[in-house]
């Protein structure tokens, strides 16, 4: 009954400093992601639905961030208090060894790595489609009067030249003195319009069409063909007046197409499988004279595509497993080095947190260049975690009897042998043989001695 009693009552431990945690990295990274949001919806003039669901198709992708990063913190948390309280100490007493106390932290990375790529594979692929769908509806449901500029001719719109003289701040992109040239390509005439005040904003219906209120002005009708056609129409006090997309704006109308990031796991591996057929059916054979394959743009472009598509799959369980290394790498940090409480826990995990992001992103896109494989470049941050957890455990594991690690072993043997070398020398200086390094300042040698010696 000890080892499982023993395992829940770690597992209870490490529940705690990792919902902590998660709360702590998720708040801090969804501050940067709310300003973008908020800047977004303040310039564009959005409505409150449509800012909810940006920030929410957002939160996925920091969430899978944000778990490998929580338990780092909730380990090094927790094994530092285990080992603060002497707690460590009593389990050695035991007779057990670090095997006992590895057991829960590999319970807990798995579990969270495990939440992790659920996120990871089926969330975040929806959330990243739904944000690509969702810049088609700000396009259409922002404001347009936010992109007018005052005293510039706007004919983006098809058959509408739009022409504004004011837009004041504050005014919630109140339209002040308009010019509207609206013409009707199958009835050949035109229609001006000149107003005083003016309010433009997309269509309720979604379909990409603005809606233009004008108030207090006054409308002109002529015809291209003849000049006799002109005729002054009556002043209005309301008018609205129905414009159609701009021509660059219809292609938003459509769902997006899914790119390598939209996909799951299942759909990833089936667009791998056809993209190496493709490259396999339009390779062209090699050239009679040099024997070299010609090289052609759609197979480089489907190269190109495969590698995305690997990089992404393998990225795909790369991430979710570091929580499983960054809790292996916790038990040796925590025991010997976090001993001060949540604040150390921090550092240290802010510490390992940067030196994989850096590493990952570096292998990462050296893969996407082609320079590292795409099997290999998401996995080698994972590698160097995994090694720095095995070497740390090691040297817990096989501690020098005067209490300090492998490395500090041999800089203090280095530095042994440097001084038998200078007593020699001393000794050749003080017998007339001409001076020696005896007789150089020790002040070098023995602040270099005393801050590795201290260090490591």
């Amino acid at each position: 009954m000890l080892p499982n009693r023993f395992t829940r009552y770690v597992l209870r431990e490490l529940s705690g400093p990792t919902m902590l945690g998660l709360t702590l990295y998720l708040f801090v990274l969804l501050m940067n992601h709310f300003f973008v949001v908020a800047e977004k919806s303040l310039s564009k003039n959005l409505g409150w639905e449509l800012t909810s669901r940006l920030f929410l198709v957002g939160v996925p992708s920091l969430l899978v961030l944000s778990i490998p990063m929580a338990v780092l913190l909730g380990c090094l948390v927790a094994v530092g208090r285990l080992s603060a309280d002497q707690e460590w100490v009593a389990l050695q007493s035991a007779g057990h060894g670090i095997s006992r106390l590895l057991k829960p932290l590999l319970i807990h990375g798995l579990l969270a790595s495990l939440a992790s790529f659920v996120v990871y594979a089926e969330v975040v692929p929806r959330a990243s489609y739904a944000m690509r769908n969702l810049r088609g509806e700000l396009m259409f449901a922002s404001n347009l009067a936010a992109d007018l500029k005052p005293r510039v001719f706007y004919s983006d719109l098809p058959n509408v030249v739009l022409f504004v003289d004011e837009i004041k701040a504050g005014s919630q992109g109140r339209l002040e003195g308009v010019l509207l040239v609206q013409s009707d390509p199958r009835t050949q005439s035109t229609e001006l319009f000149l107003s005083r005040f003016g309010d433009l904003y997309p269509a309720p219906d979604r379909s990409g069409a603005l809606i233009l209120d004008l108030n207090e002005g006054v409308a002109h009708l002529y015809g291209e063909s003849s000049s006799d056609a002109y005729r002054q129409a009556e002043s209005f006090g309301e008018f609205r007046r129905r414009l159609d997309p701009a021509s660059y704006l219809k292609a938003f109308l459509a769902p997006p197409e899914k790119v390598v990031q939209d996909l799951s796991p299942r759909e990833i591996l089936h667009d791998i499988r056809q993209t190496e057929a493709a490259i396999v059916e339009q390779t062209p054979e090699p050239s009679p004279l040099t024997g070299e394959r010609p090289r052609d743009a759609r197979v480089i472009a489907l190269q190109h595509r495969l590698t995305r598509a690997k990089i992404e799959l393998h990225q795909r369980l790369a991430l979710p497993l570091a929580s499983f290394f960054f809790a292996i790498l916790a038990l040796p940090l925590g025991v010997s080095r976090v001993r001060s409480g949540k604040g150390a826990g921090f550092a240290m995990s802010i510490l390992v947190i940067v030196v994989y992001w850096v590493t990952f992103t570096f292998t990462r896109d050296q893969a996407i260049r082609g320079k590292l494989p795409a099997e290999i470049g998401p996995w080698i941050a994972n590698a160097v975690i995994l090694a720095w957890a095995l070497l740390a455990l090691w040297r817990m594991k096989r501690m020098p009897r005067d209490g300090r690690g492998p490395i500090a072993w041999v800089i203090g043997t280095g530095f042994r042998l440097m001084r038998w070398i200078r007593n020699r020398l001393s000794s050749r200086s003080a017998a007339g043989e001409g001076r020696g390094w005896g007789t150089a300042p020790r002040l070098p040698y023995w602040f270099a001695r005393v801050i590795f010696m201290r260090f490591l």
